[in-house]
């Protein structure tokens, strides 16, 4: 009997650590310029785009990070940062980096900061969107519910950053969305996406901890007594 108990126990607690759902990690970096497109699918989380003569932009480097290179399903860490160079004839330039599988319930904290090579009032916008279809984006803007509000930023130190709550049953994709305004001279600039609080995972240990009382429950009701 106490080793019937023991087996089923330990049984238990193998599913708890091995079940853990699947959750797909894909992610994909899309860069738009009135009719000029690219996207590039993220590699283990992490994604780059690099080209040249793009509606007007001279140069025009983006890349991007999600899980599995930073943060996790159940506590986002999203990073898009870009480096680029206007021409005369610069368009509007759109970067959306889509991240699905998400899981994460609470709040999340977007912030984008912005240098410019010599300052000339290019404005760079900065908006996030969670998307309870879990499908990825490569519009502009992107699919989804607006998370955080347009945030502006000008220059050097120009920090800006917003907090929201993510209220969706996952899994879902976060999409984060630049805009950058024409330039003559050269941009760059960082934003994130991060999450707040205590992941998801929390709730294994404690079942875990939960096994383990279990454990000592039966060692002190069994322990004087032979199978």
């Amino acid at each position: 009997m106490k080793k019937n108990i023991l087996a089923v126990t330990l049984t238990a607690a193998a599913a708890l650590v091995v079940s853990a759902p699947s959750v797909r990690a894909d992610a994909v970096l899309t860069v738009i310029s009135g009719s000029a497109s690219t996207s590039v699918t993220a590699v283990d989380g992490a994604a780059s785009v690099s080209v040249t003569s793009f509606n007007g932009w001279n140069v025009v480097i983006e890349s991007a990070l999600g899980f599995n290179s930073e943060g996790s399903a159940s506590l986002p860490s999203m990073d898009v940062s870009t480096t680029d160079s206007g021409g005369a004839s610069a368009g509007i330039l759109d970067v959306i980096f889509s991240q699905q599988g998400y899981t994460f319930d609470g709040s999340v904290t977007a912030a984008i900061s912005q240098t410019i090579d010599t300052h000339h009032g290019t404005t760079i916008a900065y908006t996030t969107y969670a998307d309870g279809s879990d499908a990825l984006s490569t519009t502009a803007p992107p699919a989804g519910t607006l998370l955080t509000s347009q945030l502006s930023t000008t220059g050097t130190p120009d920090p800006a950053n917003q907090d929201a709550t993510i209220s969706l049953t996952g899994p879902y994709t976060l999409n984060q969305y630049l805009v950058i305004s024409p330039t003559t001279k050269g941009v760059s600039s960082d934003a994130s996406l991060d999450g707040i609080g205590v992941p998801d995972g929390g709730l294994t240990v404690a079942l875990l901890g939960s096994l383990m009382l279990g454990f000592a429950g039966i060692r002190a009701r069994f322990g004087g007594k032979r199978a």
